[in-house]
């Protein structure tokens, strides 16, 4: 009895672990979810996913192209940005944006884990 209830606390200790870890498109599509957004619509209306944090040529994007960010475990609508605060001039790239006030809160271009655009 003992070496069963051993068993089963283990099996237990590792589902809990484990369980409901979700990363990439899957982590993406859980956050839209959550605000009533679904990805393969996106995806199926001309739009595309980008994973990663905004490095490199994720700094080079155009404003107008990003739809929606995702930071945290929060995803933000752009279409419901408050502010933008720039870090430096340049245009309106992403890379050139400090923060976006987006719902109230305060989202940090180097905190976005992904993003939603409108392809060229």
């Amino acid at each position: 009895m003992k070496a069963l209830l051993s068993v089963l606390l283990i099996t237990l200790t590792i589902t809990v672990s484990f369980g409901g870890e979700v990363t990439g498109a899957g982590m993406v599509k859980n956050i839209l979810q959550k605000k009533q957004m679904n990805l393969d619509s996106f995806l199926q209306s001309g739009h595309e996913l980008r994973l990663g944090e905004v490095t490199g040529a994720g700094r080079q994007i155009d404003l107008d192209r990003v739809k929606v960010v995702i930071s945290g475990k929060e995803a933000f609508n752009m279409n419901n940005v408050q502010r933008i605060e720039f870090q430096k001039a340049g245009g309106l790239k992403l890379g050139n944006v400090d923060f976006f006030e987006i719902d109230g809160k305060i989202v940090e271009v180097n905190k976005i884990q992904a993003m939603i655009l409108k392809k060229k």
